[in-house]
């Protein structure tokens, strides 16, 4: 059977018809899919229809060849939408998490035993988050696997193979680290540890010395602060699992935190991942061939991409949107970022503001707060539950341009305050001492292309969106 086939869905309504681009794409695979093609990158625009096009692939694998298939997601808010198109496709599939995640959620034992049976017979199609498949090794690995945002999913893996120490969360541990280092090497470092740098000021910390410091840390603070509840949870966890690698690790540091990451993720963690037979990769944003094994630091020898080119004949239909630069605002000056944001947010009930730092984002809900509008932080699903319940309300994220998704006219205002140039310390070590230019033009335009399909999810909605950033409307950019 070809994969158009197996598209016979349970709600018609709902589904009615193919879109023209699956149908395209639904012919591409089955001529262009062979055997031994290990990775399959699906690139195309954010709302176009990329998860019925995932659940249809895994569909046939599991009814046509009795594989093993999982569908991954980052959290598992998302996982019940997913659910919720398999059942109107007529698709079996279940939610699958971790033993004390069920128990948190009143799944029975029984139950959860039954799914996951069920999944290693191929019988359903396993639908998890990142986090349990990276860490549940006791249950059978699918043969087939789709990695949902998968952008999200690279910043995932770069997460778990790091240590974050925050000035603001531990500003002691974070100043004696910094003073262990020697001024001599570093010429801003006096004016970092009084903070008086911006963020964008990043050093990387000289080999013999990061590796004094790693030593340190694994000898004399690693046990006390996984130990000591002061410190957050998010930095004993990262350092539980990652301590004995530190020596290893580049170490960077600016006048908000100091990181430990390797250049590649640790292979204890993608290694069980990449070496299931085939993987499919769906994004808005995939970078290159050489982008994406860069930064999965994996080799394929066999990799399909599939994009708005290979559709070229066909038009992928999102919602509408308008993009307004606003080129009042002065370079790096944040006063007058937040002068203009306040300026927008009066003209409208409601709005998505996209913040650049968690600092900006915790300055810019204390100025809308002052103003009297009413602003939720957003720091997971539960807030963007909350903000499309309210009538009047301004969301703020931080350093997050993927994964809030606004359709049927829940906002349909977005603020871009600056350009997402430097998001990551490692940002900076590609931009000024690799000095891979192409390579930061390509992640800004990834992340821009993410911000630009937040508030215009349906074909019917339609977006404006601001951007703060002068540096948006410069030829450079």
């Amino acid at each position: 059977m070809a994969l158009i086939d197996y598209f016979q869905p349970a709600n018609k309504k709902k589904f009615k018809d193919l879109r023209e681009w699956q149908k395209s794409f639904f012919k591409i695979w089955d001529s262009d899919v062979k055997e031994n093609t290990e990775l399959i990158c699906i690139n195309l625009p954010t709302g176009c229809g990329k998860t019925l096009v995932g659940l249809q692939i895994l569909e046939k694998y599991l009814k046509k060849d009795k594989k093993r298939c999982a569908y991954i997601i980052n959290e598992y808010a998302l996982a019940d939408k997913v659910l919720e198109h398999a059942k109107d496709l007529d698709i079996p599939a279940v939610i699958i998490r971790s033993e004390k995640a069920s128990i948190k959620v009143n799944i029975p034992r029984n139950i959860r035993k039954k799914n996951i049976i069920n999944y290693t017979r191929s019988q359903v199609i396993r639908i998890s988050s990142y986090d349990f498949e990276l860490y549940h090794s006791n249950i059978e690995p699918p043969e087939i696997l789709i990695i949902d945002d998968a952008d999200r999913f690279i910043q995932n893996l770069n997460r778990i193979s790091s240590v974050t120490i925050s000035r603001e969360e531990c500003p002691d541990f974070y100043q004696e680290i910094l003073n262990k280092l020697d001024p001599s090497n570093y010429d801003r470092l006096e004016a970092i540890i009084n903070n008086k740098t911006n963020r964008f000021e990043v050093n990387l910390v000289y080999p013999h010395e990061s590796v004094i410091i790693a030593n340190w840390i694994q000898e004399e603070r690693a046990t006390k602060v996984i130990k000591d509840s002061q410190y957050p949870k998010n930095l004993q966890w990262q350092l539980k699992r990652n301590w004995r690698e530190l020596e290893r690790m580049l170490m960077t540091f600016n006048n908000e935190k100091i990181i430990f990451r390797p250049f590649f993720p640790a292979p204890r963690y993608k290694d069980n991942i990449f070496q299931i037979p085939k993987i499919i990769l769906m994004s808005a944003t995939l970078g290159t061939k050489i982008s994406i094994q860069k930064e999965l630091g994996v080799i394929k020898k066999d990799i399909l991409m599939i994009n708005e080119e290979s559709l070229k004949d066909e038009e992928l239909k999102m919602g509408n949107r308008i993009i307004f630069p606003i080129d009042v605002v002065v370079e790096l000056d944040q006063t007058e970022i937040n002068k203009s944001c306040l300026k927008i947010v009066k003209y409208f009930d409601k709005s998505l503001i996209m913040s650049y730092s968690g600092k900006e984002q915790q300055d810019l809900f204390v100025k809308l707060s002052t103003e009297g509008k009413k602003s939720i932080l957003y720091q997971n699903y539960d807030d963007l539950t909350k903000f499309i319940s309210e009538k009047k309300a301004h969301l703020i994220a931080a350093a997050k341009y993927y994964g809030i998704d606004l359709p049927l006219k829940n906002c349909n205002v977005g603020i871009i305050t600056w350009i997402p140039k430097y998001l990551d310390h490692f940002d900076y070590i590609y931009n000024s001492l690799i000095k891979n230019e192409e390579y930061i033009f390509e992640l800004i335009a990834r992340r821009l292309t993410q911000a630009f399909g937040r508030c215009n999810r349906d074909i019917d909605d339609i977006a404006i969106y601001f951007v703060l950033d002068q540096d948006f409307s410069s030829p450079s950019l």
